[in-house]
């Protein structure tokens, strides 16, 4: 009987110190005395029982008295004692954020970004892009923040990456609406003049031009052609040309000769003479 009661003193006087005790804000009551709140919980009045946790968008550590709201940039679930950098690719602009945005297109983000950047002239990027993709050759992008390519136009062309499109250089020419990746040279006896040329033109009567060709040449004397043509042809037997760039050779006349390529007419010899177009005297 005495043990009984030495024992019940002994647990009343427990209880009597631990209830007596004050636990101030961080902290909650326990059979042991005062306990700190765990990260990812606070207390913020005396005496609590318990502590209550962090709301998403906020964390806490150890003994905290609040719960602190997630800077630009990161995130949180509830009850967390640390905040979560943005994925890359996301961002969060205010603090006290539960999630993260997708970047838009057009713009790029690292991890831990409270904005999107930009992509620069020359890419464009997706929806939750970390990086941005240079345009495929034949196309381009000519302002920041690009969600897309355009195609160039006809008469240029564009490699990797570029933020503007070529014209063809003078004697080229590109035709595709997709979008050229290069250019094309003139084919003989045709030829383009101006660059961004998107087709080529053929040579007039009496000039001719290799490939790849930016203006015709005159044919020689003796010589014509005619539209669109790589070479001159050497006036035929009996007709010459004595002009550069003829489109035709004219026939001599009676008592003149002339052979292929002339560029004039013959007088025949004393005691001969020739009809009308001849390529010999008599």
């Amino acid at each position: 009987m005495l043990n009984f009661l030495v024992l019940f003193l002994f647990i009343n006087n427990l209880i009597y110190i631990n209830t007596s005790t004050s636990c101030g804000p961080g902290y909650y009551i326990t059979v042991n005395g005062c306990a700190p709140c765990q990260a990812g919980y606070f207390s913020n009045k005396e005496d609590m029982e318990y502590c209550d946790n962090c709301k998403a968008g906020t964390f806490s550590k150890s003994a905290a008295t609040e719960c602190m709201p997630c800077p630009e940039g990161t995130y949180s679930e509830a009850s967390s004692s640390v905040c979560i950098p943005c994925p890359a690719g996301q961002f969060n602009s205010k603090e006290g954020s539960s999630q993260c945005t997708s970047c838009p297109r057009g713009k790029f983000s690292k991890s831990g970004s409270p904005e999107c950047e930009n992509c620069p002239p020359g890419t464009f990027s997706w929806i939750g892009a970390f990086t941005c993709q240079p345009c495929p050759p034949g196309s381009f992008s000519s302002k920041p923040g690009s969600p897309s390519c355009d195609s160039c136009p006809k008469g240029t062309y564009s490699g990797f990456g570029e933020s503007q499109c070529t014209s063809c250089p003078a004697g080229t020419y590109s035709e595709f609406l997709g979008g050229a990746t290069f250019c094309i040279p003139c084919q003989a006896g045709l030829y383009a003049k101006e660059k961004g040329s998107y087709t080529c033109l053929p040579c007039p009567s009496g000039t001719y031009s290799a490939s790849g060709a930016s203006e015709c040449t005159l044919c020689p004397v003796g010589t014509y052609s005619d539209e669109g043509e790589s070479v001159c042809t050497p006036c035929a037997d009996g007709t010459y040309a004595s002009s550069k760039g003829s489109s035709y050779c004219i026939s001599c006349s009676a008592g003149t000769y002339s052979l292929s390529g002339s560029p004039i007419c013959y007088k025949c010899p004393p005691g001969t003479y020739s009809n009308y177009g001849s390529s010999y005297c008599f």
